[in-house]
């Protein structure tokens, strides 16, 4: 009996000593993220990485349980009074003792499963004097932490200042909804052999399933591999890429041997696919204006074989005389406010501010403005962001074109659904269990 009770305490003080660890961290990542506005994704990784001591397991749960804390925020700040509320979203700080274990376990309870909830949530729920509920629904969620019933609105998962910006094809509680949800890692298959892809990837123990209309598009659910240490990835034949993003690259629809411009190309994912599309003939130009994401791209070019893509920085201003109208493609895939990968970043949507959107939208702009002089007549630009704001997609088109004659909206198949577009498209996250993304396609007239 005495050896029983003592392994009950041990494991009792573990998952004791679990539920502070998270706590401190969460307090940390609180700081940077409502007082400093820092991705919380790059500030705990840097946590965990000093936490070495610490298992898988329990680095799954200090993630998933910060994580599922901002996917409920917006639901959450029913716990705190205003005055709480305000002081937390400007520091990060401001908490006692009993209201940081409601959020905590708020946190847990948005993050996992009743299978899978970790038993050290209990440890909050102990202190709280509150049962877990057998089933998770917001309303449930709600009931277990006593948030008042106001604040149990799928629309509250996102900032009420938006409602004002997002797309009209989207409703705010559908929206909501699909922001408890995340979505599965997308792969771009960069090979010939996608089949035999994915078999080498069930094998390594990484179930891989295809798209039904986009052939290199695989999702990976769950998976706990890491698949930079795989040899596909290694060798260059995938990479890893949202299902939205490969949709901008499918609405360019660049053509062996054309020449094409990645204006804003980043780290390249894009120019990468650009290239694939073109089987590698021709010429993709990926400008940025940071210098390490186009060394970046540069490694990723050398590592999948592309001899066909050059690098030049560009700081989005207007374009030399000699370099105007000389490409058969541009893409301007533009900075804007993410606001369409919040499924994955949820703690994006706390940290947006609603004058950012405007400022990103004229930067936007003029951005297409400059860079719509790289198309020669006849030729193709397309501009593209990872927003589901109007006034970064179709009011920036709008605006461009009321400005600019030489071009007109082309009409275009849907890569993700088979359905005609006006012109411009928004990825549905729903529908496509991706990041919602938005992408318009645009002709230069030939006189």
């Amino acid at each position: 009996m005495r050896n029983v009770n003592e392994n009950k305490n041990m494991s009792l003080r573990k998952l004791r000593t679990q539920a502070q660890v998270c706590a401190e961290l969460w307090r940390t990542v609180c700081v940077e993220v409502f007082g400093r506005g820092n991705a919380a994704d790059r500030v705990l990784s840097g946590l965990l990485r000093a936490h070495r001591g610490a298992g898988s397991r329990d680095r799954r749960f200090y993630a998933e349980t910060i994580f599922g804390f901002f996917r409920g925020w917006g639901v959450l700040r029913g716990l705190l009074s205003e005055e709480k509320r305000e002081k937390f979203e400007r520091t990060g700080e401001g908490c006692n003792f009993y209201e940081e274990s409601a959020l905590l376990l708020g946190g847990a309870l948005f993050a996992f499963t009743p299978l899978s909830l970790p038993l050290a949530a209990q440890v909050w729920a102990d202190g709280l004097k509150v049962r877990l509920p057998g089933k998770f629904t917001l309303e449930t969620i709600c009931e277990t932490l006593k948030i008042p019933p106001e604040w149990s609105s799928y629309s509250r998962l996102l900032p009420e200042w938006s409602y004002g910006y997002i797309d009209k094809s989207l409703n705010p509680e559908r929206l909501g909804a699909l922001l408890l949800e995340r979505p599965p890692l997308w792969l771009r298959a960069q090979c010939d052999d996608v089949d035999g892809l994915i078999s080498e990837l069930g094998r390594a123990g990484v179930n891989a399933v295809r798209h039904p209309l986009v052939k290199d598009a695989l999702a990976v659910y769950d998976t706990r591999i890491n698949l930079y240490t795989l040899e596909g990835f290694r060798s260059g034949r995938f990479e890893i890429q949202d299902l939205a993003s490969q949709e901008i690259g499918l609405v360019c629809a660049p053509r062996p041997g054309e020449r094409w411009w990645d204006a804003c190309a980043g780290a390249g994912g894009k120019s990468l696919q650009l290239a694939q599309l073109m089987r590698r003939k021709g010429t993709v130009v990926a400008s940025d204006i940071r210098e390490y994401k186009l060394e970046d791209l540069r490694k990723r070019a050398r590592r999948a074989g592309f001899p066909n893509i050059r690098t030049k920085s560009w700081d989005g201003g207007a374009l030399r005389y000699r370099d105007r109208g000389k490409f058969d493609g541009v893409l301007v895939d533009a900075p804007c406010s993410c606001s369409g990968t919040w499924r994955r970043n949820p703690d994006g949507r706390w940290i947006l501010r609603e004058e950012e959107v405007k400022e990103l939208a004229e930067l936007q702009l003029s951005i297409l403005m400059n860079a719509s002089s790289g198309v020669k007549p006849g030729g193709v630009l397309i501009y593209g962001t990872c927003s589901m704001f109007s006034m970064e997609n179709t009011g920036v088109v709008e605006a461009f074109l009321a400005g600019n004659g030489d071009f007109e909206l082309e009409e275009f198949i849907s890569p993700l659904t088979g359905e005609k577009s006006p012109g411009y498209v928004l990825a549905d996250m729903g529908h496509n269990n991706s990041d919602a993304m938005f992408a318009a396609r645009l002709r230069r007239k030939k006189n």
